[in-house]
């Protein structure tokens, strides 16, 4: 069902707190790749184009945790850019593995309509998780 106006109201003041307590954690401590990345994830449907500077940022600041470049991508791929995203994905698959990029793979597949492909790489079994670079969803 549709929000209601008072539930929207809400949902919008509460993205607005969450989106100036970021950019307060990133002002405060600008070299936090966590604050980045957690930025970007918050705003990664609503506004791609700051999810992608936020994930290149994140990632720049912590290029051993690759996961920021996998999502850039997704984002890219969302804004149209097509090129660029498949771009970062292949560096995104080239640093993190195979195994462990599937999950982002398949979410570009399934954007591209291509569910059968999205699928199968559902259905691949998943490495054990061992670090924030596979504690997200896309």
């Amino acid at each position: 069902p549709p929000l209601s106006e008072a539930q929207w109201q809400a949902e919008f003041a509460a993205y607005q707190r969450a989106t100036s307590l970021f950019e307060q954690a990133i002002a405060a401590e600008p070299s936090n790749s966590y604050a980045h990345f957690d930025f970007g994830r918050a705003v990664q449907w609503p506004e791609a184009q700051l999810a992608v500077h936020l994930f290149d940022r994140a990632d720049e600041l912590d290029p051993l945790v690759p996961v920021a470049s996998g999502l850039s991508a997704l984002a890219l791929d969302r804004l149209g850019m097509k090129d660029a995203a498949d771009l970062r994905l292949r560096d995104f698959v080239a640093r993190a593995g195979e195994s462990k990029s599937s999950r982002v793979i398949g979410a570009l597949e399934s954007y591209r309509g291509r569910l059968d492909a999205a699928a199968e790489l559902a259905d691949r079994p998943q490495p054990p998780q061992q670090s924030r670079d596979l504690h997200w969803d896309v």
